[in-house]
Formats: structure tokens, C-alpha cells, sequence
């Protein structure tokens, strides 16, 4: 193939500021490209953690002066451990007590052992008449 081939492809000019800075810029575009990506995620995995942290803490924790159920028996929040440690209310005068709604369908009965450390109590949950 011999001939004048100068038509058939077009000229191309150099790059501006050279061949260095284009190769330069295309090295750079796909780690420029990764930091906005980590950030992006970071950012993501951040926003998601404290979002969970916020609705579990607020599931968890109860509204001071509610009333919740377990096993049937109604708690008062106010006897809440965490409540009594942080000052907001007092400790109980011992440490099993019925609320004042529960005292005619509960029977609390304090059993004496032989070991002051240990302190017992016969819960029982009356029928209903």
C-alpha cells in the first residue's frame, strides 16, 4: 500500500501544557474520583449509625412517670435503676415493691435467710375473684 495517505487521518495537535500534564490529569481523574467515593460512603455509614443509635436509644428508653407492663404486672418508671442512679427519684424503702394500683392483686412476702447479703421475696400473683 503505497500512496499519499495524508488525507486519510486527521492531524492531531499536542496536548496543552504537554504530554506530562495529560498524563498527569488521567492519573488523577480516578483517584479523584475514589476520595469522593469513600467520602460519600463514610458520610453514609456515619449518617445510618447515628440514626440507629437515636432509635434505639428512644425505644429503649422509657418516659419518666409512665407505666409499663411486664408479665402482666404493671412497673412504675419511676422505679427505674437508671432513674434512682442519676438522682431524678428516690430508692425504694425496699427492694421489692408493688405499686399502689397492683396491692390488691399482688402478694409480696419478705422470707428470712440465714445470709444478711441475701435478701429474698415471694412474689405471687393473686386470681382474680
Amino acid at each position: 500500500m503505497s500512496g499519499n495517505t495524508s488525507g486519510l487521518f486527521p492531524e492531531l495537535t499536542p496536548p496543552p501544557r504537554g504530554l506530562q500534564a495529560l498524563r498527569w490529569r488521567l492519573d488523577e481523574e480516578p483517584a479523584r474520583r475514589h476520595r469522593r467515593v469513600r467520602r460519600h460512603v463514610l458520610a453514609t455509614s456515619l449518617a445510618s449509625t447515628a440514626v440507629a443509635c437515636v432509635v434505639v436509644l428512644l425505644l429503649a428508653m422509657p418516659v419518666p412517670g409512665t407505666v409499663s407492663s411486664v408479665a402482666g404486672l404493671r412497673i412504675d418508671a419511676d422505679l427505674n435503676p437508671a432513674l434512682i442512679r442519676l438522682g431524678v427519684v428516690e430508692p425504694a424503702a425496699e427492694p421489692v415493691t408493688v405499686p399502689r394500683d397492683n396491692r390488691t392483686s399482688v402478694a409480696v412476702e419478705r422470707v428470712d435467710v440465714d445470709n444478711p447479703k441475701i435478701v429474698y421475696y415471694r412474689v405471687s400473683v393473686l386470681p382474680e375473684s
